[in-house]
Parts: C-alpha cells; structure tokens; sequence
C-alpha cells in the first residue's frame, strides 16, 4: 500500500509539468501585457499577428483593450500618442 501514495506523486508531477511546459499563445501575452514575451513570440511566428482567436480579436486588439502600450509596440503598432 505504500507505493500508492508514490504513484499518485509521480502522476500529478507529470501532470503539473506538462500543464506548465505549454507556451502562452500571442493572444494570452497581448492580453497580460507582456511586451517582452509578445515580441519573442512574434518573431518566431510573425503572421501570428493577424491570427483572430475565438471572439474575433487579434493580439493588437488585446494590447489595446488593456491599455498594454509597450505590448502594443511589441505587436508592431506605430503610435502617435499625444
């Protein structure tokens, strides 16, 4: 019985890290305002910038949305802000 409790750690751990090792998607950056991950991200996958996730918004959009300015120069937008 003692190896159980071992075999349900070992479970969640692969669970736990798996779950963790998954990228944030551009969108998920834009929206967290995470300037430095959105530009990474974009140069490895530059048309992700015009991807539309499920409400029809691109990572532009989401920078936007939650007034990320530093995000939204990672997403490539040229801005006039007086």
């Amino acid at each position: 019985m003692a190896r159980r409790p071992m075999r349900l750690l070992a479970v969640a751990l692969l669970i736990s890290t798996a779950h963790a090792a998954a990228a944030p998607s551009l969108h998920e950056l834009a929206r967290s305002g995470d300037a430095t991950g959105l530009t990474a991200a974009l140069k490895a996958a530059p048309t992700g910038v015009n991807d539309n996730d499920s409400y029809g918004w691109t990572p532009l959009f989401w920078a936007v949305d939650g007034g990320h300015i530093d995000a939204v120069r990672g997403a490539g937008a040229r801005l006039a802000i007086s």
